[in-house]
C-alpha cells in the first residue's frame, strides 16, 4: 500500500447485449450526463417503457456500463441534428444549427441566422428591440415560440403599452445555457442585434456547467478539460442550493460576470433588468444582488407559477404557456415604468418587483436555507449504488463508482477526515502505477492528498477536512488521476472505482 502525503493547498490550486426492443426507451436515462438533451431522451424513455403488454421495463442499473455509453453514442447521433458549436466565440460554447427547419424539444420551427429560435437577425427601421438572455426557461423548452415567455411580453407590450414603436422581443437563450454562455452570446452577438434594452433571466441551476458540443453537433459534458468557470471538469448541481465552498464560489464568478455585463450597458445608456426565472428562494436573490456594484430593477417569479398546473408535463416539466402568460406579466410590470411605457392592470399576485436590495442580513439566510436544504439530502457517506444521485456533482457513474479523468462527489462534514477507498480496473492493468490527487477546496486553501493506485490492490486514502469548513456543511471531494484509458468497444475514459467515501 503506498503512502498518502497530505499537504495543504493554495486556494488556485461483462457486456451483455442490449435487447433491441428496449435499446431507444433507455437512451434517455442513459444521457444523464449530458444536460439538457435528457430532456428529449426521457420523453423516448417513458413512450418506450409504457409501450403495453410484452414490453420488459428495463432499469439503468441492470445494464452494464459498457452498454450504458453505448445508448449514450447512439442518443448523441440522433442529437447531432440540432446543435451547432460556436467555435468563433469564446464562451458561447453552441447555438442551434443556424438556418434550419428543427425539431427538438416538443416543437418544430425554423432557427434563424445565428442559431436560435427567435425573430430574424436584422432589426427592422421603428423597432425597440429588447433581448432576453437564458436558458431552457427563456427558451421555452416544451412549449411553441410563440407561447414562450418572451413572446407574450411582446404581445402585451404592443397591446398595451402605448409606445410609437414596435416592440420586439428576441430570444438570445438555448436549453443547457449558463450564465457565463449567456453573457458571452449578449457580448458575440451584440452588433448584430442592436438591443434597445436587456432582460437577463437567471435560473437556479445556472452555475452548473454547460455542455460541450463536438464537431459532429453532439452534445457531451465528458472530456471536458476546461468549464466556464475554470475547473478541469463539469460539474452538476444537483439540488437548488448547496452549502458547499465551490457552490458559492461559482456563484461569485457567474454574478460577477453579469455585474461587468451591467456595467457595460451602464456605460451605453441601454435599459438592464434582471428577471429571477424558476423556483428561487427570495433571500438567494437578494444576496446575489447585494454582491454587485451595478445596481438595476429586477423581480423574481412568483412559485406559484412553477408549481402545480403550471409546472408543464415530463420529460420537460418547465413553464406551461399559462405560466409563461404570467411571467410574462411579471416582466411587463417591472420594465414599464423605466421604458415608459402604460401601466398594466394591476396583479392580483404578490409581485416581488425591487428597484434595489431591500435590507437584510441576506447571506446569512440563504446559508441558512441551503444548510437545511442540503442536510436533508445529502448523506455523511458515499456508497455507489442505486439513487445515487445527487452526491455525483462532476462527471462519473453514481452507480458503480466510475470515474474518467477527475470528479467531484459531495457529503456533509460529520468529522475532521474522510476516508477514501480506491479500486482499479480489472481489465486495464496497463494503466497502474497510476497517480491520484484527492482535494478538499475551502476558502483558505484546502486540503490535498496524493498516493499511488496500483493495478491490484485497494487503496485507501486518508484526507484531512479543511479547518474552515463548519460541521454539516457539504465538502466538494475532488478526485483527480494521471491519465486514462477508454472502455471497450465506446469512447468513454475511465480510470478507476470510487468503493467509498466515509468520515473518520
Amino acid at each position: 500500500m503506498s503512502e498518502s502525503k497530505p499537504t495543504q493547498t493554495s486556494p488556485e490550486t461483462s457486456q451483455q447485449p442490449i435487447p433491441e426492443a428496449v435499446a431507444t426507451a433507455l437512451l434517455a436515462i442513459a444521457a444523464l450526463a449530458i444536460g439538457t438533451t435528457l430532456f428529449c431522451a426521457t420523453g423516448w424513455y417513458r413512450a418506450a417503457t409504457s409501450a403495453g403488454p410484452g414490453t420488459e421495463r428495463l432499469s439503468l442499473e441492470q445494464l452494464s456500463v459498457e452498454d450504458r455509453q453505448k445508448l449514450v453514442d447512439q442518443f448523441l447521433d440522433v442529437a447531432a441534428r440540432v446543435y451547432y458549436p460556436a467555435a468563433y466565440a469564446t464562451g458561447v460554447g453552441y447555438t442551434l444549427a443556424p438556418d434550419k427547419d428543427l425539431e427538438s424539444w416538443n416543437s418544430t420551427f425554423r432557427s434563424n441566422k445565428l442559431g436560435y429560435r427567435s425573430h430574424r437577425v436584422r432589426k427592422k427601421p421603428g423597432v425597440f428591440r429588447i433581448v432576453f438572455v437564458g436558458d431552457s426557461w427563456t427558451y421555452g423548452m416544451g412549449v411553441d415560440w410563440r407561447d414562450s415567455f418572451p413572446m407574450q411580453l411582446e404581445e402585451i407590450a404592443n397591446r398595451v403599452a402605448g409606445s410609437d414603436q414596435r416592440i420586439e422581443a428576441w430570444t438570445l437563450a438555448l436549453p443547457g445555457y449558463n450564465l457565463i454562455n449567456q453573457i458571452s452570446a449578449l457580448e458575440a452577438f451584440w452588433t448584430r442585434l442592436q438591443p434597445d434594452a436587456v432582460i437577463f433571466c437567471p435560473t437556479t441551476n445556472d452555475n452548473s456547467s454547460s455542455h460541450r458540443v463536438m464537431s459532429t453537433g453532439s452534445a457531451t459534458r465528458n472530456g471536458v478539460t476546461l468549464d466556464d468557470f475554470g475547473d478541469d471538469h463539469s460539474i452538476i448541481y444537483r439540488m437548488r442550493m448547496v452549502d458547499s465552498f465551490k457552490y458559492w464560489q461559482r456563484w461569485g464568478l457567474a454574478m460577477g460576470a453579469l455585474d461587468g455585463s451591467l456595467q457595460r450597458l451602464q456605460d451605453l445608456g441601454i435599459p438592464a433588468y434582471v428577471f429571477f426565472v424558476a423556483a428561487w428562494e427570495q433571500p438567494f436573490v437578494h444576496y446575489l444582488m447585494d454582491q454587485m456594484e451595478v445596481s438595476v430593477p429586477y423581480a423574481v417569479v412568483p412559485k406559484e407559477l412553477t408549481e402545480g398546473e403550471f409546472r408543464g408535463p415530463e420529460p420537460w416539466k418547465h413553464g406551461t404557456p399559462a405560466a409563461y402568460q404570467g411571467f410574462a406579466e411579471v416582466v411587463y410590470h417591472m420594465v414599464a415604468p423605466g421604458l415608459g411605457w402604460q401601466p398594466l392592470e394591476p396583479s392580483s399576485r404578490d409581485l416581488a418587483i425591487f428597484d434595489e436590495v431591500p435590507e437584510g442580513r441576506w447571506r446569512v439566510r440563504s446559508e441558512d436555507i441551503a444548510h437545511r436544504s442540503t442536510s436533508k439530502a445529502m448523506g455523511k457517506s458515499y456508497r455507489p449504488g442505486p439513487g445515487q444521485r445527487i452526491p455525483c456533482a462532476g462527471p462519473m457513474d453514481c452507480v458503480n463508482g466510475l470515474i474518467g479523468r477527475a470528479t467531484t462527489v459531495q457529503v456533509l462534514r460529520t468529522s475532521d477526515s474522510l476516508t477514501v477507498t480506491l479500486r482499479p480496473l480489472e481489465d486495464a492493468p496497463v494503466l497502474y502505477p497510476l497517480n491520484v490527487e484527492v482535494a478538499i477546496p475551502s476558502a483558505g486553501g484546502g486540503t490535498r492528498v496524493e498516493t499511488v493506485l496500483s493495478h491490484d490492490a485497494v487503496q485507501r486514502v486518508t484526507v484531512p477536512v479543511p479547518a474552515d469548513i463548519p460541521q454539516k456543511a457539504t465538502l466538494d471531494v475532488e478526485i483527480r488521476v494521471a491519465r486514462t484509458t477508454l472502455a471497450p468497444d465506446v469512447l468513454a475514459e475511465r480510470s478507476l472505482f470510487i468503493e467509498s467515501i466515509e468520515p473518520n
